[in-house]
């Protein structure tokens, strides 16, 4: 009887796992057609037990008509007349009210549902309004909020770093070049990674091109860094020094690119292409793990080792890997003054990490008392593999997204990539992730 219940309870417990508790509950009782008589021998029924199941189900938003009545109320010794005033509206003398005008307002901006589209659903119900006034309603709540939308302007700009960017937005009707267009610039608060408290916010303004001036009349009372692409039009704000340029890496990169695709080897030397050739891939994975230390270093203090006299060789620490965010176990094997050389022993592979990056473990030999041993004499890391370290024919090993390795044939040479031909499949990989199989050819 014991296992029976649990068995019933477990099984009301997962009907009902899946739906949100904070979800009305509506209960429906469904008794035999019987009654409460047996129908085999005309004896009372008891209840011992109920199955118990779950049904999401939906109500659609429904149209109701609120009316205002305002009694009349006269004197009858002096003939004086008494009446409550009228209720303010969202609109004036408009027949919209606030949850209508907010359920337009979510449904156009957030839901992305156009208003001709908005007043076909409520044509479903009865409700036939041109399009024209749903217009007029959304231009009109605008004017309502604009007091908020200022102060939340006022908020994004008191930060001491602001982002900003722009997009283009269609206006008017009209397809490719024939629509016409207009600019939303975007400015955005959130230094949250940098353990910074204030509550993140987006400022958006609306101009009908995309002239310098726009942004210098937006930031006129901002004083601090903002970081932007190199659009010329933020470049007047530079210049007396009230706002101090933080340029955007993902930008730069790509113009290194193209100047590297643009150069033809032969006609400026060799060192200037393979200059240009390092510059994106020695300094971008830098810089980013750089950018993961800080965001970790801010966010959780205890986690850096502060003092290189906190490690000793041989000890057991780990480090924060910033592509999957993971903690990783490595055995340090050489310290310097700013960086420490660890030896990560799964993948046979030495890491030179900022201080930072690291904290101490409690299997840490130190803790355990056992005896440190000697560590390896650290080799220096592989060079990353380029395009001329391959050939057409080749056999190679690679590693895929999971960071599965494969052997397979190279039959194609990129410009970034080899294509590699593996259990029938064709592969795209980066050169930095293909190895070398020692007297293996085609």
């Amino acid at each position: 009887m014991e296992a029976a219940r649990k068995k019933r309870k477990a099984s009301q417990q997962a009907g009902s796992r899946g739906l949100p508790e904070h979800l009305p509950r509506r209960t429906v009782v469904h008794t035999p057609e019987s009654g409460c008589t047996c129908e085999a021998c005309g004896n009372g029924l008891r209840e011992i037990g109920q199955d118990v199941s779950e049904v999401l189900d939906y109500e659609p938003g429904s149209f109701h008509v609120v009316r205002h009545v305002r009694p009349k109320l006269a004197c009858g010794g002096c003939s004086t007349i008494v009446q409550a005033l009228a209720p303010s509206r969202p609109i004036a003398r408009g027949l919209a009210g606030a949850g209508l005008l907010a359920h337009v307002l979510t449904s156009k901006f957030a839901d992305h549902t156009p208003l001709y589209r908005l007043c076909q659903i409520y044509a479903r119900d009865g409700v036939e309004l041109p399009r024209s006034t749903p217009t007029d309603w959304v231009g009109q709540a605008a004017r309502l909020m604009a007091p908020l939308a200022d102060a939340v302007g006022r908020h994004v700009l008191r930060a001491a770093k602001v982002h900003g960017d722009d997009t283009p937005i269609r206006v008017l009707g009209g397809q490719g070049s024939k629509a016409s267009t207009g600019r939303l610039w975007v400015y955005v608060r959130d230094d949250r990674p940098s353990a910074d408290t204030a509550a993140p916010a987006v400022w958006f303004q609306y101009s009908a091109n995309r002239r310098g001036e726009h942004p210098v009349r937006h930031l006129k009372d901002f004083r601090g860094i903002l970081q932007a692409d190199a659009y010329a039009g933020y470049h007047p704000l530079y210049e007396d020094g009230r706002v101090i340029e933080a340029a955007c890496w993902s930008h730069a990169r790509r113009k290194v690119w193209d100047i590297r695709l643009s150069w033809r080897r032969g006609q400026n030397g060799p060192m200037r292409i393979k200059l240009i050739e390092d510059l994106p891939m020695a300094t971008s994975a830098e810089l980013y793990q750089l950018s993961w230390v800080i965001e970790q270093l801010l966010a959780d203090p205890r986690r850096v080792v502060q003092a290189r006299s906190q490690l000793h060789l041989g000890q057991q620490v780990q480090y924060l890997h910033w592509g999957d965010g993971k903690w990783r176990t490595v055995r340090v094997v050489s310290m310097k003054n700013d960086r420490v050389t660890v030896l990560d022993e799964a993948n046979n592979k030495h890491l030179s990490l900022p201080y930072a990056a690291i904290m101490t473990t409690e299997s840490a030999t130190a803790s355990t008392g056992e005896q440190a041993s000697a560590p390896r004499k650290p080799t220096p890391p592989p060079e990353i593999p380029r395009r001329e370290n391959f050939r057409v024919g080749q056999r190679v090993s690679f590693a895929d997204q999971g960071l599965q390795r494969h052997i397979g044939q190279i039959t194609r040479i990129n410009q970034r990539t080899a294509t590699i031909h593996c259990d029938g499949r064709a592969w795209r990989v980066g050169f930095a992730f293909i190895q070398h199989i020692t007297d293996v050819t085609a």
